[in-house]
């Protein structure tokens, strides 16, 4: 499975890419000391930065996850003691939970973009949302728009898990009572695990395929308004 469950690959996208490439001079002078002062254009851009390597780091934490279940479906030994009834619902509901991260900084992904300077605090979603409405920005308003039905096919599992407490799977169930019952050691327990382990890796590994994706289409749609607002801020330094 690892051939066709591969991570999708976002480093190589020009809006990553040539911020990656500038990191260095964001964060240390020519003598290797930390920079303290930064021009408007490095400092927008070092603020976008720092956006897309937490946007970076999310996914890279759910493909993670889902590695953690993958490794019990390739297994040709028996299934490790680590793999019981808790810890598995702890990575599926972890994977599901830390989505909402990922919604929270492509909000202020478009923030820091768009020089919109509005407080990353509660509410940001909404003030965004209406700073968008307000400009008549239709890009950024399709942009939105392609994330709210990601979310969509997300949320009512993420909502359960977090308004409920619980992640509902016949598999799952049936490993958490073998292991309060002591019944590891048996078939049905290691099929158990292999069962639940595939059908999660998939769901996991086509929500993760759907955030990459969306991910790359974001920054080349926000490439231009970049490069816009950095000529300006180069113009008024």
């Amino acid at each position: 499975m690892k051939s066709t469950l591969e991570q999708l690959s976002i480093e190589n996208e020009t809006f990553i890419k040539s911020l990656l490439k500038r990191s260095e001079k964001l964060y240390l002078t020519k003598t290797g000391k930390i920079r303290t002062k930064l021009n408007r254009k490095d400092l927008y851009q070092r603020n976008i930065f720092e956006v897309c390597l937490r946007l970076h780091a999310t996914i890279d934490t759910l493909c993670l996850c889902r590695f953690f279940l993958q490794e019990n479906i390739e297994s040709k030994y028996t299934i490790n003691k680590f793999n019981n009834g808790d810890v598995l619902r702890y990575h599926i509901e972890y994977f599901f939970l830390k989505v909402t991260a990922y919604k929270d900084l492509i909000f202020k992904l478009i923030n820091k973009v768009y020089d919109f300077d509005i407080e990353e605090n509660i509410g940001l979603e909404r003030k965004i949302r209406k700073e968008i409405k307000n400009k008549n920005l239709s890009k950024a308003s399709d942009l939105l728009e392609g994330l709210d039905i990601i979310m969509g096919k997300i949320a009512p599992i993420r909502n359960k898990i977090a308004h409920g407490g619980y992640f509902r799977d016949v598999d799952l169930t049936l490993i958490e009572s073998m292991n309060i019952t002591k019944r590891t050691n048996s078939n049905k327990y290691e099929n158990a695990i292999k069962r639940f382990s595939f059908n999660n890796t998939v769901l996991m590994y086509q929500i993760e395929l759907m955030l990459s994706t969306y991910l790359k289409l974001i920054y080349k749609e926000l490439l231009p308004i970049r490069r816009l607002i950095e000529k300006q801020k180069i113009v008024t330094t």
